[in-house]
Protein backbone atom coordinates (compact mmCIF):
# COMPACT_ATOMS: atom_id res chain seq x y z
CA UNK A 1 0.00 0.00 0.00
CA UNK A 2 1.07 3.45 0.05
CA UNK A 3 2.45 6.00 2.41
CA UNK A 4 1.06 5.16 5.95
CA UNK A 5 3.14 8.42 7.32
CA UNK A 6 5.61 6.87 4.69
CA UNK A 7 8.71 9.27 3.58
CA UNK A 8 10.23 7.47 0.72
CA UNK A 9 13.97 7.20 0.73
CA UNK A 10 15.17 6.11 -2.38
CA UNK A 11 16.63 9.80 -3.90
CA UNK A 12 19.01 9.65 -7.02
CA UNK A 13 22.51 11.08 -5.21
CA UNK A 14 24.75 13.00 -6.91
CA UNK A 15 28.58 12.07 -7.23
CA UNK A 16 29.67 14.51 -4.53
CA UNK A 17 27.79 16.00 -1.09
CA UNK A 18 28.65 19.24 0.50
CA UNK A 19 29.59 19.62 3.97
CA UNK A 20 30.47 23.08 6.01
CA UNK A 21 34.47 23.65 6.29
CA UNK A 22 35.62 26.08 9.15
CA UNK A 23 35.20 29.42 8.78
CA UNK A 24 37.73 31.76 10.15
CA UNK A 25 36.59 35.17 9.68
CA UNK A 26 33.16 36.73 8.89
CA UNK A 27 29.97 37.39 10.15
CA UNK A 28 26.62 39.01 10.22
CA UNK A 29 25.17 41.69 12.39
CA UNK A 30 23.75 39.32 15.28
CA UNK A 31 27.16 37.63 14.73
CA UNK A 32 25.77 34.65 13.30
CA UNK A 33 27.73 32.97 10.58
CA UNK A 34 26.35 33.25 7.05
CA UNK A 35 27.38 30.41 4.80
CA UNK A 36 28.06 30.70 0.53
CA UNK A 37 29.12 28.55 -1.61
CA UNK A 38 32.63 29.24 -1.01
CA UNK A 39 33.01 27.82 2.12
CA UNK A 40 31.52 24.48 1.42
CA UNK A 41 34.13 21.42 0.83
CA UNK A 42 33.21 18.74 -1.65
CA UNK A 43 33.34 15.06 -0.27
CA UNK A 44 33.15 12.11 -2.64
CA UNK A 45 30.06 10.00 -1.32
CA UNK A 46 30.67 6.11 -0.23
CA UNK A 47 27.44 4.63 -1.18
CA UNK A 48 25.15 5.23 -4.66
CA UNK A 49 21.41 4.77 -5.31
CA UNK A 50 20.98 3.46 -8.65
CA UNK A 51 17.66 2.40 -8.75
CA UNK A 52 15.54 5.96 -8.04
CA UNK A 53 11.69 5.09 -7.38
CA UNK A 54 8.68 7.43 -8.47
CA UNK A 55 7.64 9.96 -5.94
CA UNK A 56 10.62 9.61 -3.12
CA UNK A 57 13.09 11.51 -1.34
CA UNK A 58 13.29 13.17 2.17
CA UNK A 59 11.29 15.55 4.01
CA UNK A 60 12.51 17.49 6.77
CA UNK A 61 10.08 21.02 8.11
CA UNK A 62 10.58 23.69 10.61
CA UNK A 63 6.50 23.60 11.10
CA UNK A 64 6.36 20.54 13.38
CA UNK A 65 3.06 20.89 15.59
CA UNK A 66 5.46 19.78 18.84
CA UNK A 67 7.89 22.64 17.66
CA UNK A 68 7.56 26.18 19.62
CA UNK A 69 10.55 27.71 17.13
CA UNK A 70 12.07 27.16 13.44
CA UNK A 71 15.20 26.31 15.60
CA UNK A 72 13.77 23.65 17.27
CA UNK A 73 15.28 19.98 16.49
CA UNK A 74 12.90 17.26 14.70
CA UNK A 75 14.20 14.04 15.43
CA UNK A 76 12.91 11.03 13.47
CA UNK A 77 12.67 7.43 14.02
CA UNK A 78 13.44 5.50 10.78
CA UNK A 79 12.21 1.67 10.48
CA UNK A 80 13.33 -0.09 7.38
CA UNK A 81 11.33 -2.06 5.18
CA UNK A 82 10.64 -3.53 1.33
CA UNK A 83 7.51 -2.43 -0.94
CA UNK A 84 6.04 -4.08 -3.48
CA UNK A 85 5.65 -1.96 -6.64
CA UNK A 86 2.60 -3.21 -9.16
CA UNK A 87 3.27 -2.75 -12.90
CA UNK A 88 1.52 0.89 -13.91
CA UNK A 89 -0.80 -1.01 -16.33
CA UNK A 90 -3.58 0.83 -18.65
CA UNK A 91 -6.61 -1.30 -19.88
CA UNK A 92 -5.87 -4.27 -17.59
CA UNK A 93 -9.09 -3.82 -15.13
CA UNK A 94 -12.01 -6.35 -16.00
CA UNK A 95 -14.91 -3.96 -15.25
CA UNK A 96 -17.24 -6.91 -14.92
CA UNK A 97 -15.22 -8.82 -12.11
CA UNK A 98 -15.09 -5.25 -10.36
CA UNK A 99 -18.46 -4.77 -10.50
CA UNK A 100 -18.97 -8.19 -9.36
CA UNK A 101 -16.97 -8.06 -6.80
CA UNK A 102 -18.93 -4.83 -5.00
CA UNK A 103 -22.01 -7.24 -4.86
CA UNK A 104 -19.73 -9.42 -2.58
CA UNK A 105 -20.27 -7.00 0.63
CA UNK A 106 -21.33 -8.73 3.46
CA UNK A 107 -25.07 -7.98 4.65
CA UNK A 108 -25.10 -5.39 7.09
CA UNK A 109 -22.78 -3.27 5.10
CA UNK A 110 -23.38 0.15 3.47
CA UNK A 111 -20.88 1.31 1.21
CA UNK A 112 -20.40 4.82 0.58
CA UNK A 113 -18.68 7.71 -1.62
CA UNK A 114 -16.58 9.88 0.66
CA UNK A 115 -18.25 13.26 0.93
CA UNK A 116 -18.37 15.93 3.55
CA UNK A 117 -19.95 13.51 6.11
CA UNK A 118 -17.74 10.91 5.70
CA UNK A 119 -14.76 12.84 5.42
CA UNK A 120 -15.66 14.13 8.81
CA UNK A 121 -16.21 10.95 9.98
CA UNK A 122 -12.31 9.67 8.67
CA UNK A 123 -10.41 13.16 10.53
CA UNK A 124 -8.99 11.70 13.59
CA UNK A 125 -10.60 8.55 13.57
CA UNK A 126 -7.34 6.39 14.55
CA UNK A 127 -7.19 3.91 11.66
CA UNK A 128 -9.54 5.89 9.18
CA UNK A 129 -7.61 9.05 9.94
CA UNK A 130 -5.16 8.57 6.56
CA UNK A 131 -7.59 7.83 4.30
CA UNK A 132 -7.64 12.11 4.12
CA UNK A 133 -4.99 13.30 5.89
CA UNK A 134 -3.65 14.52 3.18
CA UNK A 135 -5.89 16.81 2.98
CA UNK A 136 -6.26 20.39 4.91
CA UNK A 137 -10.38 20.35 4.84
CA UNK A 138 -13.11 18.77 2.92
CA UNK A 139 -13.34 21.53 0.09
CA UNK A 140 -9.58 20.36 -0.82
CA UNK A 141 -10.78 16.64 -0.92
CA UNK A 142 -13.66 17.71 -2.92
CA UNK A 143 -10.80 19.48 -5.67
CA UNK A 144 -8.30 16.76 -5.69
CA UNK A 145 -9.37 13.51 -3.40
CA UNK A 146 -11.60 10.61 -3.89
CA UNK A 147 -12.77 7.40 -1.67
CA UNK A 148 -15.30 5.42 -0.61
CA UNK A 149 -15.61 3.77 3.22
CA UNK A 150 -17.64 1.23 4.67
CA UNK A 151 -19.94 1.59 7.43
CA UNK A 152 -21.79 -0.60 9.82
CA UNK A 153 -24.49 -0.16 12.20
CA UNK A 154 -23.27 3.73 11.24
CA UNK A 155 -19.83 3.67 11.74
CA UNK A 156 -16.37 3.62 9.71
CA UNK A 157 -15.33 0.12 9.36
CA UNK A 158 -13.01 -0.27 6.04
CA UNK A 159 -11.98 2.34 3.62
CA UNK A 160 -10.11 3.08 0.04
CA UNK A 161 -8.90 6.40 -0.85
CA UNK A 162 -6.34 9.08 -2.64
CA UNK A 163 -3.64 9.41 0.01
CA UNK A 164 -2.17 11.60 -2.63
CA UNK A 165 -2.93 13.11 -5.86
CA UNK A 166 -1.13 13.67 -9.27
CA UNK A 167 -2.52 15.12 -12.41
CA UNK A 168 -2.57 11.90 -13.93
CA UNK A 169 -4.10 9.82 -10.65
CA UNK A 170 -4.19 8.66 -7.54
CA UNK A 171 -2.20 6.75 -4.54
CA UNK A 172 -4.10 4.58 -3.11
CA UNK A 173 -4.63 4.08 0.67
CA UNK A 174 -6.87 1.34 1.84
CA UNK A 175 -7.59 -0.10 5.34
CA UNK A 176 -10.11 -2.27 7.33
CA UNK A 177 -10.36 -1.56 10.94
CA UNK A 178 -9.10 -4.35 13.24
CA UNK A 179 -12.45 -6.22 14.28
CA UNK A 180 -13.96 -6.26 10.63
CA UNK A 181 -10.92 -7.84 8.55
CA UNK A 182 -11.32 -10.54 6.76
CA UNK A 183 -14.57 -10.29 5.27
CA UNK A 184 -13.80 -9.08 2.05
CA UNK A 185 -14.51 -5.83 2.52
CA UNK A 186 -10.90 -3.98 1.53
CA UNK A 187 -11.81 -6.05 -1.97
CA UNK A 188 -14.70 -4.10 -2.43
CA UNK A 189 -13.90 -0.81 -1.30
CA UNK A 190 -10.39 -1.33 -3.59
CA UNK A 191 -13.09 -2.66 -6.51
CA UNK A 192 -15.35 0.46 -6.25
CA UNK A 193 -12.51 2.94 -6.04
CA UNK A 194 -11.08 1.80 -9.11
CA UNK A 195 -13.96 1.96 -11.19
CA UNK A 196 -14.63 5.56 -9.59
CA UNK A 197 -11.21 6.41 -10.67
CA UNK A 198 -11.42 4.94 -14.13
CA UNK A 199 -14.97 7.35 -14.48
CA UNK A 200 -12.56 9.94 -13.88
CA UNK A 201 -9.91 8.80 -16.19
CA UNK A 202 -7.51 8.98 -13.42
CA UNK A 203 -4.95 6.07 -12.45
CA UNK A 204 -5.28 3.87 -9.49
CA UNK A 205 -1.65 3.80 -8.51
CA UNK A 206 -1.05 1.06 -5.84
CA UNK A 207 1.93 0.04 -3.76
CA UNK A 208 1.67 -2.55 -1.49
CA UNK A 209 3.20 -2.77 2.21
CA UNK A 210 3.43 -6.36 2.77
CA UNK A 211 2.67 -9.45 0.60
CA UNK A 212 -1.67 -9.51 1.56
CA UNK A 213 -1.60 -6.36 -0.07
CA UNK A 214 -0.08 -7.48 -3.17
CA UNK A 215 -2.31 -10.69 -3.14
CA UNK A 216 -5.46 -8.11 -3.10
CA UNK A 217 -3.93 -6.04 -5.58
CA UNK A 218 -3.56 -8.69 -8.09
CA UNK A 219 -7.38 -9.85 -6.73
CA UNK A 220 -8.04 -6.40 -8.26
CA UNK A 221 -6.02 -6.95 -11.90
CA UNK A 222 -2.82 -5.71 -11.03
CA UNK A 223 0.27 -6.97 -11.93
CA UNK A 224 3.20 -7.62 -9.42
CA UNK A 225 6.40 -5.63 -10.68
CA UNK A 226 9.66 -5.39 -8.25
CA UNK A 227 10.16 -4.44 -4.72
CA UNK A 228 11.92 -1.34 -3.42
CA UNK A 229 13.30 -0.30 -0.10
CA UNK A 230 11.38 2.09 1.69
CA UNK A 231 11.45 3.66 5.53
CA UNK A 232 8.60 4.16 7.79
CA UNK A 233 8.76 7.44 10.52
CA UNK A 234 7.80 7.17 13.25
CA UNK A 235 7.43 9.14 16.88
CA UNK A 236 6.51 12.69 15.06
Amino acid sequence: MTMKKILYIAALMAAFACTPADKQNGGNDNGQQEASYADFERVPLKSEIKNVQPMTGVVLWNTNGRSTTAKDKIQLEYSYMLYNDVCKEKDVFDISRLEQAIGCMPEGYELRIIEETEYNMCRGNGWANDLISQYKDYDTYKALGLGVVILKDGELVAGASSYSRYNEGIEIEIDTREDHRRKGLAYVCGAKLILECLKKSLYPSWDAQNKWSVALAEKLGYHFSHEYVAYEVMGY
